[in-house]
């Protein structure tokens, strides 16, 4: 009796964390449609658009398409300066598309955008995070 006590007890816990599991996840996933997309273009040597608006806290998708000859990066971090972790960080070689979901800072700043190995030509950019009143 004691061992079909203890096996009920445990497969009701198991259930219970499952069914927890599940609820958890599914608050933490947004379906497709809720998210907003950015499509970006790489051209050679530029981004296109250079500059892009987000609200803090965002979770963005970026549609990078990178239709020129060249390897290039969508790598965004905290500032020029500041680099030691990216926001993101995607690589595309010629020719390619990819999709990223990012989550934006909470708070207001300007973010570095920038292609790691063209930055020397100027392919760079910025990411305002803001709910309309930071200053450009």
């Amino acid at each position: 009796m004691l061992k079909k006590n203890i096996f009920i007890l445990t497969a009701a816990l198991f259930l219970i964390s499952v069914i927890f599991s599940f609820s958890v996840l599914a608050d933490q996933t947004e379906s497709p449609a809720e998210l907003r997309t950015i499509e970006v273009v790489m051209n050679n040597f530029d981004f296109v658009p250079n500059q892009i608006n987000v609200d803090p806290g965002e979770r963005v998708r970026f549609k990078l398409t990178n239709p020129s000859s060249a390897y290039h990066t969508f790598t965004i971090y905290n500032s020029k300066t500041n680099r030691e972790k990216a926001v993101v960080n995607a690589a595309l070689s010629a020719g390619e598309e990819k999709e990223v979901v990012v989550q934006m800072p909470n708070n207001e700043t300007e973010l570095y955008l920038v292609c790691l190995p063209h930055e020397g030509l100027e392919m760079t950019g910025k990411v305002i995070v803001s709910d309309g009143n930071l200053a450009n």
